[in-house]
């Protein structure tokens, strides 16, 4: 279980880190499937360092990481494309 997590980890860094770089807009519910993803990511993470508390927590500080990073790269490119 910890070897799949840690992969997963892996996996959720390259396709969030790509999606932050392109950004996010949130109009689009692919945009809300990786947050969606994000906090399951987390959730699995977090369940095998701590409890099912911190792993809500995780769970929820990962996805907060994708839709507010995605978003505000999002938003920038589109101020400055102006």
């Amino acid at each position: 279980m910890s070897t799949i997590a840690n992969i997963n980890f892996i996996v959720y860094l390259i396709i969030c880190g790509s999606a932050i770089f392109v950004g996010l807009d949130l109009k689009k519910g692919r945009s809300w499937l990786l947050g969606l993803y994000g906090f399951i990511s987390g959730y699995l993470f977090g369940l095998l360092k701590s409890d099912t508390s911190g792993s809500l927590v995780m769970g929820a500080l990962f996805a907060f990481v994708v839709i507010y990073g995605g978003a505000t790269s999002y938003w920038h490119r589109q101020r400055f494309k102006k």
